[in-house]
């Protein structure tokens, strides 16, 4: 039946703790994802004084620190324990958005969204292959669809959130709160 293959993740992901928490950190990190496409525009032009380049050295910043992340994340093969990588990564790629709301300086936001990047590199090595190695055989596609699904869906919604958030608190108060998002989450 097609409602039960299409609810097939959320069935295996409220039975399975391990792959639950990973799939709602994912899910987390791609809304804050969301939500930074929207505020590092707000933030170079606005905040920074760095002008429509500056969103393109920011983003760059973050692909810098991406390859940097690769790297680490080579690091990671074969190892048995991914939880605090993951953790840390996750924890990593809130906090420099924070960062950036409090110490709103076009440095500082050059080098957290190099740090972002890097953080992205080892939450997806980690995450990745904690949901598939949590999850048993018969669950993984339906748990990997679900990681895919909110992949998707959680940079849309971020980015529908950011300008309301950004009205009300100001730039560096999304910045700020929205940085909080993931280290708090990575606390749990």
């Amino acid at each position: 039946d097609v409602i039960d293959d299409l609810t097939a993740g959320l069935r295996a992901a409220s039975t399975l703790p391990g792959p639950r928490l990973v799939i709602v950190s994912l899910t987390l990190q791609t809304l804050v994802r969301g939500l930074l496409t929207v505020l590092v525009v707000l933030a170079a032009i606005e905040l920074l004084g760095l002008g429509e380049p500056g969103v393109g050295t920011l983003n760059a910043a973050m692909g810098l620190g991406g390859l940097l992340g690769a790297v680490l994340a080579i690091g990671l093969a074969g190892r048995e324990k991914l939880g605090p990588a993951f953790a840390v990564a996750l924890a990593g790629w809130g906090a420099p958005i924070a960062a950036m709301g409090l110490f709103p300086l076009p440095v500082v936001a050059i080098l957290a969204m190099a740090a972002i990047g890097a953080a992205n590199a080892v939450l997806d090595v980690s995450g990745f292959t904690l949901a598939q190695r949590t999850a048993p055989n018969a669950a993984r596609v339906s748990l990997m669809g679900l990681i895919d699904g909110a992949a998707n869906l959680g940079p849309a919604v971020g980015a529908a959130i950011a300008p309301i958030l950004a009205d009300s608190l100001g730039i560096r108060g999304a910045l700020t709160v929205t940085g909080l998002i993931l280290p708090v989450a990575a606390l749990a």
